[in-house]
């Protein structure tokens, strides 16, 4: 099932998922979420389980989490190939003549 964080707070570790299908909104607790931190309007897939107050959300993931990630590294890999190879080259002294 896909849908919103209506909102998520880090502090009590819980929030409330609202369904892309229009159902009720569904509790979840951030030992159910997988992959990183949820916040205000992320998009996400989760399953429901019934908990001891009712339905709340199970393996919630973000959506497009995984494809964030990749890009973030190849941004690192991109820096360090911008940067400029310096060489140093050590030039011998002339000999004194005597």
């Amino acid at each position: 099932m896909e849908g919103t964080v209506k909102w998520f707070n880090k502090n009590k570790n819980f929030g409330f998922i609202t369904p892309s299908d229009g159902s009720k909104d569904v509790f979840v607790h951030s030992s159910e979420v997988k992959g990183g931190d949820i916040t205000e309007n992320d998009k996400v897939t989760f399953e429901i389980k019934q908990g001891d107050k009712g339905p709340q959300a199970a393996n919630v993931s973000k959506i497009g989490a995984a494809a964030e990630k990749p890009k973030a590294a190849e941004a690192k890999i991109e820096a360090k190939a911008e940067k400029p190879e310096v060489k140093v080259e050590k030039k011998k002294a002339p000999k004194k003549k005597e």
